[in-house]
């Protein structure tokens, strides 16, 4: 279950939230109801060019040729990058509150979820953590997969459909299931470049 992206003091990449919030200043504020309105709403009008400029309003920094198809769900707006010529399928999760940074040429399907916060199940607050991920390039992280917080998919990795992927995973290699491992390498130049299709209406 992803949280919503409140608008109150993070900790360090790693490392738990501790404390009582900070009260939000107006601009984190804004940013905040900004970013309410992409996900309740934006995200679901067609025309990838009024998502990609509101994400870019929102300080997202996205690549020339990357797509991003309806139902996408951004938090942590100012910590995402998106290299070029990305495509983003329908209905992923971008959490990128610990911060997720996404090379050229990766193909993100949909119903893909990249999470970088959880909880610290052992502390007696159930503090939040966050850890970034990294996504390089030429990279397919196939329908329905999960990356979690932390994790680095080197380029070339193909991450299955449905897999959690818990660890980093290696150049070219393969991993499929829950927990994600090793099943293949992929055999590859990774020559191609991704181009960019934007369907009417979506």
């Amino acid at each position: 279950m992803v949280e919503a992206d409140t608008p109150v003091a993070e900790g360090k990449a790693g490392a738990p939230a501790r404390g009582r919030p900070a009260l939000p200043s107006p601009g984190a504020i804004v940013q905040f109801l900004l970013q309410a309105l992409f996900n309740l709403l934006i995200t679901h009008l067609p025309g990838h060019w009024l998502r990609l400029l509101w994400l870019r309003l929102l300080g997202v920094r996205i690549g020339s040729g990357t797509i991003i198809f309806r139902g996408t769900t951004v938090f942590g707006a100012r910590e995402l990058q998106l290299g070029e010529r990305v495509h983003v399928g329908f209905r992923v999760v971008l959490d990128a509150r610990g911060g997720i940074r996404v090379g050229e040429d990766v193909n993100i399907s949909s119903d893909v979820q990249l999470l970088t916060a959880r909880h610290a199940v052992h502390s007696p607050e159930f503090e939040r953590e966050v850890a970034p991920i990294v996504i390089e390039d030429h990279v397919w992280v196939a329908t329905r997969a999960m990356v979690l917080a932390g994790v680095k998919a080197a380029r070339g990795a193909v991450i299955a459909a449905g897999a959690i992927a818990t660890r980093d995973v290696p150049e070219l290699t393969v991993v499929a299931g829950v927990p994600a491992t090793a099943t293949g390498s992929r055999r590859s130049d990774l020559s191609y470049r991704l181009v960019a299709r934007r369907p009417p209406l979506y």
